[in-house]
């Protein structure tokens, strides 16, 4: 029995070794990506940065394209188990939702570089809400896919949530309304990042006014009223 055991033993090592060379790679292609434009950054160039080859770097990662997927997933793993936290105190089903959008676009305007690399990611690979995600793609991008769609559940149920506790009302289904919640957030993270120097100046504005704007727009058409 002693030889199982021993093969047991160093099969757990093998596996920690390679977990920990894994979380090297991912550790080297974030810090690079705190300088760099993801455009610029290639595999040679986080292979070096590691201490590895390219061929070293496609035994964990399918392509460059999953290799930032895990270095997106480590981020978005914080933003989601943070929120999923908040979301429970939160109240009522509006306080939710502008609680929801309020930690997520802090999240994007204090880590730019990261929401590039989100919005890279849906472009290239996002399959909306639920579909399948293709494995043949990479480990990583399905993981993040799963992940995106916790962060679209939790908006989903403060929908609901809203529409059950009276707090919002609407005639569109809530996964309609969250994807229209979602587009007008990406809107207005984008407007900040692009335009953010001209507020002052030609709109006499604050990014923080205008963030606020948003959030009050967002609950004066959520909260019930005529016509709705």
């Amino acid at each position: 029995m002693a030889p199982v055991k021993n093969r047991s033993i160093r099969e757990e090592r093998k596996e920690w070794a390679r977990a920990q060379r894994q979380e090297r790679i991912i550790d080297m292609a974030a810090q690079l990506l705190a300088k760099r434009d993801l455009e610029e950054i290639t595999l040679e160039d986080v292979a070096k940065s590691s201490g590895y080859t390219i061929q070293n770097l496609y035994q964990y990662f399918k392509n460059r394209d999953d290799l930032f997927a895990a270095v997106l997933l480590r981020k978005l793993k914080v933003v989601i188990s943070d929120t999923a936290a908040d979301a429970e105190k939160a109240g009522r089903g509006i306080d939710r939702i502008v609680m929801l959008g309020e930690k997520y676009v802090s999240f994007c305007l204090k880590n730019k570089s990261y929401f590039d690399l989100q919005m890279h990611f849906e472009r290239t690979y996002y399959a909306y809400h639920k579909l399948p995600a293709r494995k043949v793609r990479g480990d990583f991008i399905v993981q993040c896919q799963a992940v995106i769609d916790q962060m679209s559940d939790l908006t989903i149920d403060a929908i609901r949530h809203g529409i059950k506790d009276g707090s919002i009302k609407t005639h569109l289904k809530p996964l309609h309304l969250m994807l229209l919640l979602w587009a007008q957030m990406l809107g207005v993270i984008q407007v900040i990042t692009m335009r953010q120097k001209y507020f002052k100046d030609v709109y006499e504005l604050t990014s923080e006014k205008f963030r606020r704007d948003f959030r009050d727009s967002v609950v004066a058409y959520l909260s019930p009223g005529q016509g709705k």
